[in-house]
């Protein structure tokens, strides 16, 4: 079984998954940059299954410390986007979008954001690149996951390694092949909904029963690695927004985001080194925050400038979420996941109540109030108020 540790060269994969998924976003190349989601999520299933399963052998692992650890890691970052995100859409979004805005603010704190854009539009779709939270569809998904998945692991604790393997890979086959029927069928369900998504963080996951490949020659481990990050890379500027997504399509950039993970786990290959450079680790250390930041600044920009960006303003947004991000890690995500800021367990779980709770508020007050129309000057408001009383004899007459 692998060990689990630190392993920079990983911390350069996220950097690679996030550059894909921000130029695909930016319209700056790599059609198929989507998939770096999908990385993320291997590499998720790989670093969460490890570490119980670490903790499971030591006889540590506790659910109230797992969780306390998510919450860390996930939270504080993500509630600073979406307040800042709501702060600055009262300043450019009109009262039909704020309210949408809102609601989707208000899913994303019950976990439930991907089921909630699921019903309203799909990830491909070009109404999606005017929503500011369209991008935490990814988060729910894994915040669903590793939700029950700690229940499965405490469950399987009983059984030996090979039991717990097979049924992780029953499991993965399953979802799998659910995913690749239901892609046919209802795209938008397959993309959005946790059951056709799971197999690709169970697909990380069972990285970890497998043998250390130290028996592994090193031109193979090379040639592994190589391949493997090339077929990423070769994914995201091969694939497109028009074909069948995820099902068998998901398969290939996952797969090879395994191979890269196996390949390098028992000693670094080359693309392991140049991955493992400094530079390259810290786009990786700020990837959580330089996706929760990009799309938001990319939407507002949209609002402003149409949904064809300029080359320099994509590129001024980019610039602008890099040094954002760098901010939030620093003075966000640090501070919380090593404990300076909420030491203590129960302060921070009555935090990660209160917060989404204060929020939550706050987003009904926007949705109950038809959007807050009266941050709008006068003629506006006044514009509003015609054009509905219009559409509404419309509708009457259609009646």
């Amino acid at each position: 079984m692998i060990d689990l540790k630190y392993r920079p060269e990983i911390d350069g994969l996220r950097a690679v998954a996030v550059i894909l998924v921000l130029l695909f976003h930016a319209d700056l190349g790599f059609s198929g940059g989507f998939i770096g989601v999908d990385v993320f999520f291997v590499i998720s299933g790989f670093l969460i299954t490890g570490l119980i399963l670490k903790k499971q052998r030591e006889g540590t692992f506790q659910l109230s410390e797992f969780w306390v650890r998510r919450i860390r890691r996930i939270l504080p970052a993500s509630v600073v986007m979406v307040v800042v995100t709501l702060v600055v859409g009262g300043f450019l979004l009109m009262p039909e979008d704020y309210t949408t805005l809102s609601k989707t603010a208000a899913y994303h704190q019950l976990m439930v954001s991907n089921v909630y854009l699921w019903k309203k539009s799909g990830y491909f779709e070009a109404p999606s690149e005017l929503k500011p939270l369209m991008h935490t569809w990814s988060l729910a998904v894994e915040e669903q996951f590793y939700l029950f998945y700690p229940f499965l692991l405490v469950w399987l604790n009983r059984f030996r390694d090979r039991v717990k393997f097979s049924v992780l890979f029953g499991l993965c086959l399953l979802s799998f092949v659910g995913s690749e029927w239901m892609v046919r069928t209802e795209q938008s369900t397959a993309f959005f909904l946790l059951p056709f998504r799971a197999w690709e963080m169970l697909c990380g996951g069972l990285i970890c029963f497998f043998p250390n490949p130290r028996f592994l020659p090193r031109l193979v481990a090379n040639s592994l690695s190589l391949i493997s990050l090339g077929g990423i890379f070769a994914c995201g500027w091969y694939f497109s927004d028009t074909m069948r997504f995820p099902g068998i399509s998901a398969a290939w950039p996952c797969l090879a985001t395994a191979v890269f993970i196996y390949a390098n786990s028992g000693h670094l290959t080359l693309t392991g080194r140049i991955l493992s450079l400094k530079p390259v680790v810290f786009v990786g250390l700020i990837s959580y925050s330089l996706y929760l930041v990009h799309w938001p600044i990319l939407v507002y920009l949209r609002t402003e400038y149409g949904l064809d960006l300029p080359i320099s303003v994509a590129l001024s947004a980019l610039a602008l979420s890099v040094i954002l991000a760098v901010l939030s890690w620093r003075f966000v995500e640090r501070p919380f996941r090593t404990g300076t800021l909420i030491k203590s367990r129960n302060s921070l779980v009555k935090t990660a109540i209160a917060i989404p709770a204060m929020i939550l508020m706050g987003t009904l007050a926007i949705e109950l109030s038809g959007g807050l129309p009266q941050r709008l000057p006068r003629e506006a408001q006044s514009f509003l108020e015609n054009e509905s009383q219009d559409k509404y004899w419309i509708d009457l007459k259609v009646d």
